[in-house]
């Protein structure tokens, strides 16, 4: 007969052991979770990659240079007779009305964008930085409009 108990208090005592063990298991989890999907850990872990990375980034993202034009010969002459300034000075087609509201819609969008861009990035940099805790501060009299302070003076 006292066999019964003794196997459920050893459940018990068992279970109890599992709770605590699996409270700190789960924390250890969600600490390596959040520690991959943080981009500094592989910034710290693999650096020369990233920064290879992002050089290549740099490299393919950044225009190349426009040659210089180097004058020979020829192109003396011809800005000497003036045909150079002549084929350079001729005007292009304007755009017409179309044109120019589809270029004006498309900078506003691309400055809204931007904008909105740049919003959601220094949030995502600085997460608690739009929140400095302190609430609108109470109007006292070192605080108040000049209306305001002969209003409580009277």
């Amino acid at each position: 007969m006292d066999r019964p108990e003794t196997s459920a208090d050893e459940i018990r005592r068992e279970m109890r052991r599992i709770r605590c063990h699996m409270i700190h298991e789960v924390d250890e989890l969600v600490d390596g979770a959040r520690e991959l999907t943080s981009w500094r850990y592989y910034v710290r872990k693999h650096p020369w990659s990233i920064f290879s990375g992002l050089v290549a980034l740099g490299f393919t993202l950044v225009p190349r240079r426009t040659p210089t034009a180097k004058l020979d010969v020829e192109s003396l002459r011809e800005l000497a007779k003036g045909e150079f300034f002549a084929k350079a000075a001729k005007p292009s087609p304007s755009k017409g009305l179309v044109g120019s509201l589809i270029g004006l819609a498309s900078s506003y969008a691309l400055r809204t964008g931007l904008n909105l861009a740049s919003q959601q990035l220094g949030r995502w940099f600085h997460p608690s930085g739009g929140e400095s805790g302190q609430g609108p501060q109470k109007q006292g009299p070192q605080n108040q409009g000049p209306q305001n302070r002969e209003a409580t003076r009277s």
